[in-house]
């Protein structure tokens, strides 16, 4: 069939392991690695493979789906996803080098951000008394009629404790409403206008305000209610995937310098 993408297997070597292996081992990698344009294929003729592997894990099956086998490649490059990666160096490993430093983060290993413990410090404070905080200080009508066209589609009123909204009203209030339009109406004592659109929510309004900010003192006022996060990129280990993607007995080097010398 010419549309199905066919694999040729050769049989180099059959092996049976003892202590005098190291040579012969070497020789048939080397073969296999020359025929094969740098892939090379091991399969354990006495280990069963699990029935359970699912994933990545499954890749390493033999043809007959009965035996775990494992790929070797001498590219830097994963033979099943394509991943590459560039040549393995130290600098690699060193988030102090922008050549092994997580893009993301620029190797810090956490980012700030808009922290919801902040926003509402205490639920028990209800919307009329300030409970979203940034607001809590505001004298523009905006924000409470704001939340009063956001109460009327989910149901609450200014004078609930914020933990008394509904988890749906929570998430419309700080993460904003998705697509779902709510019609609002504002008066600010110089006109009186009526608007239907979608609400952005508190916490994505003000991530957008700090990052399009030009002045330092707005950026200040909303970074008293950001935190740091671990880089959602890096998981904290302030490398690049590529860095990351290197490991030693299943372990990367982030992990690695978790261990306990013991």
């Amino acid at each position: 069939d010419k549309k199905y993408k066919h694999d040729i297997d050769v049989v180099v070597d059959r092996i049976v392991v003892r202590g005098d292996l190291a040579t012969r081992l070497a020789d048939s990698m080397e073969t296999a690695l020359k025929l094969a344009d740098g892939l090379a294929v091991a399969e354990f003729a006495d280990r069963p493979l699990d029935a359970s592997l699912t994933g990545e894990d499954s890749v390493n099956k033999s043809k007959n789906e009965t035996h775990e086998r494992i790929l070797f490649s001498e590219k830097f490059a994963c033979p099943v996803s394509g991943f590459t990666i560039p040549e393995i160096e130290p600098r690699l490993f060193s988030f102090n080098n922008p050549f092994g430093a997580c893009p993301t983060c620029d190797g810090l290993g956490s980012q700030r951000a808009i922290d919801p413990n902040l926003v509402v410090p205490d639920e028990n404070v209800s919307l009329r008394d300030g409970a979203i905080s940034p607001w809590a200080k505001s004298t523009s009508p905006y924000y409470a009629q704001t939340l009063e066209a956001l109460g009327k589609a989910y149901g609450f009123k200014l004078g609930d404790k914020f933990k008394d909204l509904s988890a749906q009203a929570k998430e419309a209030v700080l993460h904003g409403t998705g697509e779902r339009e709510i019609t609002f109406q504002y008066d600010d004592g110089l006109r009186s206008y009526k608007t239907t659109k979608t609400f952005e929510g508190v916490i994505p309004n003000l991530d957008r305000r700090w990052k399009e900010t030009e002045s330092a003192w707005m950026r200040e006022e909303i970074e008293r209610f950001m935190s740091a996060t671990p880089c959602p990129a890096c998981n904290g280990y302030r490398l690049k995937p590529e860095a990351l993607a290197v490991k030693i007995g299943g372990k990367h080097i982030g992990e690695v310098t978790e261990l306990s010398i013991r």
